[in-house]
């Protein structure tokens, strides 16, 4: 009876010291799983996609000034009705392309260089069918997505079943970790942890909508 008893603590007590024992590297592993970066190939066009520009934009410069694309297309975000409204006091508010288009002109990216896909966009699924509609205008075949890490695999799988049947090719690259999210130590970081769920929570819902 003592051993069988003593087979039974082990038995269900062994879960729970193992996820004491590696939680750090499981969760960890939580966050890495949505970050994503493909291998690099020449392309027609790096595409910023709209949000964190100190960080996605930048990188663009970096793959720009590199050779991987002639051309920088960045997509824009929500309607501005705050920066409309600040307007009417003289207080002038850059768009989220706007800023990521001075901070490429800081960087050195040829004004020419860069190029604005127009219309707002209230989510990553309306940027994903504009720059459709946008590369195949322009005759573009191959694209770079640049993008936050935690936010590359969803952009990637939507992105693909968006263009699928085009005969556009995306590829994507993350930005590196900053203020908002760094998979190191996330659940600790109450920011962090608050973008993994919501990044997870878009995942399945994008994938129940979308594939």
């Amino acid at each position: 009876m003592r051993k069988r008893s003593l087979r039974r603590i082990v038995f269900f007590s062994l879960p729970g010291l193992l996820l004491v024992l590696f939680h750090q590297p499981l969760l960890t592993h939580l966050a890495a799983s949505l970050v994503v970066s493909d291998p690099l190939d020449q392309a027609d066009a790096i595409v910023v996609l709209s949000g964190d520009e100190t960080a996605r934009c930048p990188k663009a410069a970096e793959l720009f000034r590199q050779g991987w694309a002639p051309k920088i297309v960045l997509t824009k975000s929500y309607y501005p009705h705050e920066a409309l409204a600040l307007r009417r006091y003289g207080i002038e508010e850059l768009e989220s392309h706007d800023k990521c288009r001075a901070i490429l002109l800081f960087l050195h990216v040829p004004a020419q260089a860069i190029a604005v896909v127009d219309g707002y966009n209230e989510s990553t699924a309306d940027e994903a069918y504009r720059l459709r509609q946008f590369l195949q205008e322009h005759g573009m075949e191959r694209a770079i997505v640049v993008t936050s890490s935690f936010h590359t695999r969803r952009s990637r799988l939507l992105l693909r079943r968006v263009l699928r049947g085009t005969g556009v090719e995306v590829s994507v690259q993350a930005a590196p970790a900053n203020f908002l999210f760094e998979p190191q130590g996330w659940w600790t970081r109450r920011r962090d942890t608050t973008t993994l769920l919501w990044e997870y929570q878009k995942l399945v819902f994008y994938a129940l909508r979308y594939w």
